[in-house]
């Protein structure tokens, strides 16, 4: 058994953590992250594993998304933007059982709130799964992502002008130097 870390962060400070048993491998993926690898793929609709399909509304953001507009930095994790709308959360929690997440990390998101963060994994391979981010509305920033294509698979991303929102309203320093390298490769896109 590998063991690893998960997590729910409160926008409050607070969290709640564990060490929790994982498969290694885990588990059947088509479409994902698969620990030890990064990213697999990631698909706006649908996110389907294996063995069963469900459609899941959500949207690479960060590092990975940064990657794709610009050119691919380092990362500590994947972040995952999801919709709250509708049972999209419970559409999430099935897929991630059939990736074999945690059955911790399967209950927080099925509970998550726009303040919380869950996240599982540990850097450079963890995943975070939000609900909301600085500077954007969540759930239209996942409607606008663009389709970025990874061999046969479809990976929902950030749009870049919400990418630019959300790294400014961030403020970090790296996301100050994302916000640079977004902006010069729009520029040269218009």
């Amino acid at each position: 058994m590998d063991r690893r870390r998960a997590a729910v962060v409160r926008g409050d400070g607070a969290s709640k953590s564990g060490i929790l048993a994982c498969n290694g491998a885990g588990g059947p993926l088509e479409n994902g992250v698969v620990p030890g690898r990064g990213l697999a793929s990631v698909t706006r609709k649908p996110w389907t594993f294996t063995p069963t399909s469900k459609t899941c509304w959500w949207s690479s953001i960060g590092g990975y998304a940064v990657g794709y507009h610009s050119r691919p930095r380092a990362t500590k994790d994947l972040d995952l933007l999801i919709s709250g709308l509708g049972d999209n959360l419970e559409r999430v929690a099935s897929a991630l059982v059939a990736f074999g997440a945690p059955a911790h990390v399967v209950e927080i998101v099925r509970r998550l709130t726009v303040s919380e963060i869950a996240h599982f994994g540990v850097p450079p391979v963890r995943v975070d799964l939000l609900r909301s981010a600085d500077g954007i509305d969540a759930e239209g920033a996942i409607m606008r992502a663009q389709r970025a294509t990874l061999g046969d698979l479809t990976i929902p991303v950030l749009a870049i002008d919400d990418l630019i929102a959300n790294k400014r309203a961030a403020n970090r320093p790296q996301d100050l130097a994302d916000v640079a390298l977004l902006e010069s490769v729009r520029k040269k896109s218009k």
